[in-house]
């Protein structure tokens, strides 16, 4: 006779309670790892955030300086990796970390920028879908400094819009120092920053700035410069003026070389040419400086190219073969010219 016995419900109940018991002993055990290595590996992360700290303080040492009178700052985390100082692996985070000044006891002496650091991060480990809540109790004081470098200043309507000069006419070449001052008496309740740019196109709220010392700027670099000033209020840096009128200076202080002239059809000099072609002439120490000056004889190279070329007309040539004189001079100070380049057309 066939045996069908199977296991009796108290076999099943048994089973289901030994099962129970070692489940209860194992999964808390797992999370417990799994805790302790996304642990391990936040705490990793935080030294990592600290190094990085460390260089954005000795990168942006003139900013530090600048709030000598403040005693806590803010960066936000995302500015340390934009700025190549931090890597994430598995551990991804955000939020910001606070720096408070280490001041000494003794009112007389000397202010650093030594601080402490508190990190308040919301962080995940993304290897084991596992959020690290941060370490820290609150959120950073709203009296702190936020010192991140992408942030876009505030334009605050009632701080008045600077105004400011230059030493020299705008648009004209100049061969020193061009000079840009606030116009009146600055003031006091507000300091002052600048932007210098090749680009004559305004700057963002977020450009990086440089502040004003004792009311003017001085460029001093050849080529065409444009020059913005905006005030800042001295009890919240995050709060500005609207960018001043822009000046635009020119400056050549350079004695500018010879020419180079190279023709469109790349033709050599002394070289035939059978069509119509341009003249082409480049060079110079600031060719933005520069103008050009042609003629059919080395001493009457007056004539002034429109603006860096000339079109050569073969038909229109006097000679089977011609030679073009050019030389460059400054725009600043046009007696101030190059030797005479030359070039042999034949045709």
């Amino acid at each position: 006779m066939k045996n069908n016995k199977g296991f009796t419900l108290i076999e099943l109940l048994a089973v289901l309670v030994i099962m129970t018991i070692i489940l209860g002993i194992g999964i808390p055990s797992v999370v417990k790892l799994i805790e302790s290595r996304s642990k391990d590996e936040y705490n990793v992360q935080k030294k990592l955030v600290k190094q990085a700290i460390n260089l954005y303080q000795d990168r942006y040492k003139a900013k530090f300086d600048e709030y000598l009178d403040k005693d806590c700052f803010t960066i936000d985390y995302n500015d340390l990796i934009e700025e190549g100082l931090l890597e994430e692996k598995d551990v991804k985070c955000s939020g910001t970390i606070m720096l408070t000044r280490k001041v000494s006891s003794d009112p007389t002496a000397k202010r650093v920028n030594r601080f402490s650091q508190d990190y308040y991060l919301d962080c995940i480990d993304e290897s084991r879908d596992y959020v690290v809540v941060n370490d820290a109790s609150s959120v950073p004081s709203n009296t702190c400094l936020n010192l991140s470098i992408n942030q876009s200043a505030i334009i605050s309507p009632s701080i008045p819009v600077p105004s400011i000069t230059s030493n020299a006419t705008s648009n004209l070449w100049q061969t020193t120092d061009i000079t840009v001052t606030l116009d009146g008496s600055p003031d006091s309740n507000y300091k002052y920053q600048y932007f210098v740019s090749d680009d004559p196109v305004i700057p963002s709220n977020g450009a990086q700035i440089n502040e004003v010392v004792n009311n003017k700027v001085v460029v001093n670099t050849n080529g065409t410069h444009y020059v913005w000033f905006r005030a800042v209020d001295k009890n919240d840096a995050n709060k500005v003026s609207n960018w001043s009128n822009m000046i635009e200076v020119n400056i050549d202080k350079g004695t500018p070389v010879t020419p180079t002239i190279e023709a469109s059809d790349n033709i050599a000099s002394n070289q035939v040419h059978t069509d119509n072609f341009v003249l082409v002439f480049s060079g110079g120490n600031n060719p933005s400086g520069n103008k050009y000056f042609y003629g059919w004889t080395n001493t009457t190279v007056t004539t002034e190219a429109d603006p860096s070329y000339i079109e050569i007309n073969l038909d229109a040539l006097d000679a089977a073969t011609k030679t073009i004189y050019v030389k460059t001079c400054s725009k600043a100070n046009t007696s101030s010219c190059s030797s005479v380049a030359q070039y042999i057309i034949k045709k």
